[in-house]
Parts: C-alpha cells; sequence; structure tokens
C-alpha cells in the first residue's frame, strides 16, 4: 500500500522563499509529493481492551462518588430508574457498571447545581424533553433525584 504525503504548495513556497533558495526557481508541484511505501508493515497492532471498555466501574469515579455521598446502591437504584426512562444508552441492553457510574456523576453534577441555587430541577427536566424525553420519564426520573438520591449529595470535598 502506497501513501501518499502532499504538502502545501504554498508552504512549500513559503519556506523556500524563507531559506532564500528559491527567489527566482520556479515551483514543481512533483517536489511536493512523497511516496512511502508501507506494503510490508500492513500489521494492525491491537490494543489490549481497556477495563473501561469492558464496562467495569472505574475505582477513582467510585471514590469521587462516595466522597459526595452516594453510595453504590444508590448507583445502582438510579441505573434501574434510568433504565426503565431511557437514560440509559439502551433500553433493551442493561447498562455497564461504567455506564452506570457516568449516569451517576451527571446526576451528581446536577444536585449539587439544584442544591447550591444554580438551576432548578424544573429546568434539568425541560432540558430532557427537550432533547427527546418524555414527560414520564422525565417525571420518574426527577422524581427519584428529588426524593431518593439530590439529597445525599454534598459539595465535592476541595483538592
Amino acid at each position: 500500500m502506497k501513501i501518499r504525503t502532499i504538502a502545501s504548495a504554498a508552504l512549500l513556497a513559503a519556506c523556500l522563499t524563507s531559506c532564500g533558495e528559491a527567489d527566482d526557481a520556479p515551483l514543481d508541484d512533483s517536489a511536493a509529493v512523497e511516496e512511502i511505501d508501507t506494503s510490508e508493515d500492513d500489521t494492525a497492532i491491537e490494543e489490549p481492551e481497556s477495563e473501561f471498555g469492558k464496562g467495569y466501574a472505574v475505582p477513582e469515579t467510585t471514590e469521587r462518588l462516595r466522597s459526595v455521598g452516594i453510595t453504590d446502591d444508590l448507583v445502582q437504584q438510579l441505573a434501574a430508574v434510568g433504565q426503565v426512562n431511557n437514560y440509559g444508552l439502551s433500553i433493551e441492553k442493561p447498562m455497564t457498571e461504567f455506564e452506570k457510574q457516568g449516569l451517576a456523576i451527571g446526576q451528581m453534577m446536577n444536585c449539587q447545581d439544584v442544591n447550591a441555587g444554580d438551576r432548578t430541577y424544573e429546568e434539568l427536566m425541560q432540558e430532557d424533553m427537550s432533547t427527546g424525553a418524555t414527560w414520564k420519564q422525565v417525571s420518574e426520573m426527577y422524581g427519584f433525584l428529588e426524593e431518593s438520591f439530590c439529597p445525599h449529595v454534598r459539595p465535592e470535598p476541595a483538592q
């Protein structure tokens, strides 16, 4: 397989002019094309699948959630509510632990915004509905957040 690297004629001209070597030399586009032969090395390098790719929980994220009062049990409860209300990637496919943590982090930040008075549940609900969630889905999710999840969420500790 041949890969062609084509340099911009303007860039080449600017370089040659600034070097003082090509002031009067005609610009030849063929000089801007370099062919590299990679036919001997067509082997794809496969990276080992990371723990994130397998859907495992990330220990640092677990610690971050715990540091603001979100237990592993709360993450599971949130995921269950999220799964049936289309807050996961798919209703048919259960969320991985990694996806559950992602949902929990996102809702943790929403809770912190509401708890700090920066946003309201109504604003967040409207935002979710504007991206396709139904009133029933949003009502169930934010009912759970307001009653069961957000009361446990504290501000993140200073670092």
